[in-house]
């Protein structure tokens, strides 16, 4: 029951539960500094709590006492955690395709990285029809999705007196989403897949609009919700298009290789499997002694 609880920690903290976390941390460090008040202050500690205070708590002032030691520790502890959180959040936080061993391999730009191995053994654990991931590009995909999860929360919660710079860090970032989905397919149905491209594309002009809203700042001023409505008609037509006009978007299975590797050793020659998987889950070792059978 132990390991089961562990499992279930590590799981909820490498996938629901890193938004909640971070935006915590980042409140906890997220101080108010007054007009004229100046590093040298801060680190002379000759300033008061009206003059830098706590965003989320007014009367708490930053850097001093337990607020020192608790954002020491933040600085220190979420680095690490992150570090250490990617591995098991390319594989949906199941710590069953993560051992020691393993996790300890940074390399992470190397093909044969165990964390992009990882990755792609859990994407073809289990096939989800339509919304299969598409193994080869399973560790880049969630690696970018973990990375918006974290600089999210980050620069609403840091950015909050400063409107422009909030949503030109969050257009950022939608537009970082959606050039990861266009030139790194996240599924191997290309009708979804065009879908979430789609949606993806659509979130980062609203995030554009809000670029825009700021810059207009005009209460009474329509033009950004008459772009926003030109954004989702185009998105409406774009995806329709597409779905019923272009012969390469279809409805349809791909084709399916089984996946084996060489070590399986069941007595005798190793059968050799073509190891072109698009979506199948890997092939266990009953799949080879059935293939073997057929023989």
């Amino acid at each position: 029951h132990l390991r089961t609880f562990v499992y279930l920690l590590m799981q909820l903290s490498s996938t629901v539960l890193v938004v909640p976390m971070i935006q915590s941390c980042a409140q906890a460090v997220d101080c108010v500094w007054e007009p004229g008040t100046t590093i040298r202050d801060v680190i002379r500690q000759n300033y008061t709590v009206e003059q830098v205070h706590l965003g989320a708590v007014p009367t708490v002032q930053c850097y001093e006492g337990r607020h020192l030691h608790l954002t020491m520790l933040i600085w220190f502890a979420v680095p690490a955690y992150l570090c250490l959180l990617l591995p098991y959040a390319v594989c949906a936080g199941d710590a069953e395709y993560i051992n020691s061993k393993a996790l300890w391999d940074l390399k992470i730009w190397k093909p044969d990285n165990a964390w992009r191995l990882a990755a792609k053994r859990k994407a073809t654990d289990l096939h989800l029809g339509f919304l299969h991931p598409y193994p080869s590009q399973a560790f880049h995909t969630l690696s970018f999705e973990l990375l918006s999860k974290v600089a999210l929360p980050v620069v609403t919660t840091w950015t909050t007196s400063k409107p422009l710079l909030q949503m030109t860090g969050v257009s950022t970032i939608g537009f970082f989403l959606w050039f990861s989905a266009v030139f790194k397919a996240p599924y191997v149905e290309r009708k979804w897949c065009v879908l979430v491209q789609d949606l993806k594309c659509l979130i980062f002009m609203a995030m554009c609009c809000g670029v825009l809203t700021v810059i207009i700042d005009d209460p009474e001023s329509y033009l950004t919700i008459y772009i926003l409505v030109g954004c989702f008609s185009w998105t409406f037509f774009a995806l329709t298009m597409k779905w019923f006009c272009d012969s390469k978007v279809k409805v349809e299975r791909p084709e399916v290789k089984v996946f084996a590797h060489d070590e399986f050793d069941l007595g005798g020659p190793t059968k050799t499997v073509v190891a072109d998987d698009v979506e199948a889950p890997l092939l266990q070792q009953r799949d080879v002694v059935a293939a073997r059978a057929e023989e």
